[in-house]
């Protein structure tokens, strides 16, 4: 049974316990007024009919008014609800049209009619009570309904687990429903966006090692059937190589940032010492230093692929490493990249960008007449969009 079926069944009983205690507390109350007001009416009727069998007006007028009644001549219409005779007359209660009770002495044909002013305050009060009654079910209504709202809320939030439990990682809910219920959305969504990433993430990466492991499997596989020994340690190598970025780019996504202020040159060296450079003429650097805030070992893996993708790739050397105005690139000869097939696993462009995205940070790629050129503003802002900065299929 779901908490807003207990909530409304709860609702119903109590609303129900009010409403039959307030019909019985409202039985009960005119019961017990309508009792003292008849014994009233009798004991005062046993002290005012000598007065009226002596024919004493005067008298009996001033003492009716003592005693709280109004005294008129004459028959009052009504229901009669009690009679009793005496010697030469009766005495008679009625019930008049505006449920009041009266009480009527008849003596030898004359008949006075008194009225008990105090059932004026009796109706008040009995007002009073119903008007209390009905207030207090108004209020088990207010609350009801205030409930209610306040489970809507649950609701959805319970719908949206369930349809991301089925897969539906795009499921988000609206903060509503008062401060604690608007937290409980927000962490909701943040660790649904965060999962949705991470899952998108491992999926997108699935597919990209598939796809990579194609080639090298089958070389390995061509390799091996002609004997082809180099051939199958070159594969085997590639293989080897894809391996270790995968795990790389695994640990770069579960990493924690260690951020701290550094010096471009000192970030740059960094790189260029995780490098494997076999002759230093192949690289060219202009630096002017600036001040880069980051985790300096991811963001030295960054530029080491970076740099390794411009040796691998050039077409003439020397590659040139620019730095300078908050901004570092890499440039680099030869084709544009991804145009006529892609080369390389692509693990490589693909760690760089989870580590810049880690940072903030984007990675920009143009091509201009024969120089490929991948530029990294550290300082800058920058308006451009993902789609500005993959004009090309990846390459290591």
């Amino acid at each position: 049974m779901s908490i807003f079926t207990k909530v409304s069944l709860l609702f119903l009983l109590g609303l129900s316990l009010m409403v039959g205690l307030g019909l019985y507390l409202e039985q009960l109350y005119q019961g017990k007024n309508r009792e003292l007001i008849i014994n009233r009416y009798l004991v005062t009727a046993r002290e005012l009919l000598p007065l009226l069998a002596m024919d004493r007006h005067n008298l009996l007028r001033e003492r009716a008014r003592e005693l709280g009644f109004e005294m008129e001549e004459g028959r009052e219409e009504g229901e009669t609800i009690l009679q009793r005779k005496i010697l030469f007359g009766h005495i008679s209660i009625i019930e008049r049209r505006d449920h009041h009770l009266s009480l009527l002495l008849t003596y030898l044909g004359r008949t006075i009619s008194l009225y008990d002013k105090s059932q004026g305050s009796f109706h008040r009060e009995y007002l009073t009570i119903n008007l209390l009654i009905i207030l207090d079910a108004l209020i088990l209504i207010l609350l009801y309904l205030s409930v209610v709202t306040l489970l809507h809320p649950l609701k959805e939030l319970s719908r949206s687990i369930r349809q991301f439990a089925r897969g539906e990682y795009t499921t988000r809910v609206e903060p509503r429903g008062g401060a604690e219920l608007e937290r409980v959305a927000e962490s909701f969504n943040l660790m649904a966006e965060k999962i949705e990433e991470s899952i998108l993430e491992r999926e997108h990466l699935l597919r990209f090692i598939g796809h990579e492991l194609k080639t090298p499997l089958a070389k390995s596989r061509f390799a091996l059937e002609r004997r082809d020994l180099s051939s199958l340690k070159r594969a085997i190598d590639q293989i080897e190589r894809l391996t270790k970025r995968v795990l790389d780019l695994h640990t770069i996504t579960i990493a924690h940032l260690k951020e701290e202020e550094m010096e471009s040159e000192t970030l740059l060296l960094s790189a260029l010492e995780r490098c494997c450079i076999d002759d230093e003429e192949k690289i060219e650097i202009e630096s002017e230093p600036f001040t880069i805030r980051g985790d300096r070992e991811l963001l030295s893996i960054a530029l080491k692929n970076l740099i390794d993708n411009g040796l691998r790739y050039s077409t003439a050397f020397p590659i040139k490493i620019l730095s300078r105005g908050g901004v570092i690139e890499i440039v680099s000869y030869g084709e544009p990249l991804g145009k006529g097939g892609t080369r390389g696993s692509g693990l490589g462009l693909l760690i760089v960008e989870q580590i810049l995205s880690k940072h903030r940070l984007e990675l920009h790629y143009t091509h201009s007449h024969g120089v490929n050129i991948f530029r990294i503003p550290f300082t800058l802002p920058s308006h451009h969009s993902h789609r500005d900065r993959r004009e090309s299929s990846r390459s290591t």
